[in-house]
């Protein structure tokens, strides 16, 4: 007959749910690296998963563990040299938890019969310093109590260094819009007095940095607008956003016309920023003297050998009658114009590729 003794132990909860457990007391003869006689606790369900802790000895200390899945292993050996061992731990489902991580994802309890009543989850989530957590519902349904955030809520709460506002009270189940936190931390509160099917919600989480709080408004000319992850450039009411997405600009993208450029003035192509049409010609005439022609974008069906779709430059000086003619359509130009008696832009496109085609800015001298 042997004294030898191993048990093990399996805790499984909800998925979204923790285990919290406290060792009260341990009794275990004292041996090197606790591999003979031994109370281990796994963070998992298998043996390959991570080591809470591994104990033996004499402890009295009320020791505090928290697991990190919804799993808990728990692993007892007693060697046949061991007269005498004994234990105590307590341990309660959890649901919420401090999180330190550049990204992450938390969703609330299982939606099993025994789901639980009267619950308070409480996540806070902690991204770097000089980041803030952008937080991102993908499931929300906290019941039908659309407006009546009593029973069943969700709070979102700032976690700035001694201070923690109330940020947003969510209830019902439209999915609430993307948070973006003031500071790098934020706490979110789940809960739930009464039990109904469905309820729940998923999160996901990743930090942020706000490019439109730098130097240069992210490259945009206009407003820049930040979006977890990630920006984009907006265009005040009446301009248009050039195919970079940075640049704004109020244009004309009329197939033609008549110029008098006594102020900065800008034409494109038809449909510009969109591809331009097919087989199409415009012609702009420039009625004044002295101005520069800057292109701020170009971008035409070309090849190695010649432009297929083109700009042309038509000036005649006043003192000579021979036309000077300037085919472009390669890289952005800039044409200074002056003395000129007659100057006009044409644009030609044929009928295969199209392009974004062109951005002019006429400026007087």
């Amino acid at each position: 007959m042997t004294d030898e003794l191993y048990c093990e132990w399996f805790i499984k909860r909800e998925e979204g749910e923790y285990i919290e457990f406290i060792v009260d007391y341990v009794n275990i003869p004292d041996n090197e690296n606790c591999t003979e006689d031994y109370l281990d606790f796994l963070d998992g369900y298998s043996f390959s998963s991570t080591y809470l802790d591994s104990l033996c000895g004499n402890k009295t200390a009320e020791d505090f563990y928290i697991t990190t899945s919804n799993y808990l292993l728990v692993l007892f050996e007693r060697s046949d040299r061991a007269n005498f061992m004994e234990f105590s731990f307590r341990y309660k489902v959890a649901c919420g938890r401090e999180i330190e991580a550049d990204e992450g994802l938390i969703k609330s309890t299982g939606n099993s019969a025994d789901y639980p009543y009267s619950k308070d989850c409480i996540w806070i989530i902690t991204v770097p310093e000089d980041y803030r957590v952008a937080l991102h519902f993908q499931t929300f349904n906290l019941g039908n109590n659309e407006t009546d955030c009593n029973s069943t809520y969700m709070e979102i709460w700032d976690r700035a260094e001694n201070a923690s506002n109330l940020l947003h009270t969510f209830c019902g189940s439209e999915i609430p819009p993307d948070i973006l936190s003031p500071k790098n931390s934020l706490e979110i509160k789940f809960v739930s007095e009464v039990w109904e099917e469905g309820i729940g919600f998923t999160a996901s989480f990743v930090k942020e940095i706000d490019e439109c709080e730098s130097g240069d408004n992210g490259g945009c000319s206009d407003l820049c607008v930040n979006t977890i992850g990630s920006y984009h450039c907006e265009c005040r009411k009446g301009r248009h956003l050039f195919p970079d997405k940075r640049r704004c600009e109020e244009y004309s993208d009329k197939c033609g016309g008549i110029l008098n450029v006594t102020e900065p003035t800008i034409i494109t192509s038809p449909s510009f920023p969109e591809p331009y049409p097919r087989n199409i010609k415009c012609k702009w005439e420039v009625l004044n003297e002295n101005f520069t022609i800057s292109f701020l974008h170009m971008d035409f069906q070309e090849t190695e050998y010649e432009c297929v779709d083109k700009i042309k430059l038509t000036g005649t000086k006043k003192q000579h009658t021979r036309p000077i003619v300037i085919n472009l359509c390669g890289d952005y130009k800039t044409v200074n114009v002056t003395q000129t008696s007659f100057f006009t832009i044409e644009f030609e496109s044929d009928l295969l590729i199209q392009d974004t085609g062109f951005a002019i800015l006429l400026e007087p001298l």
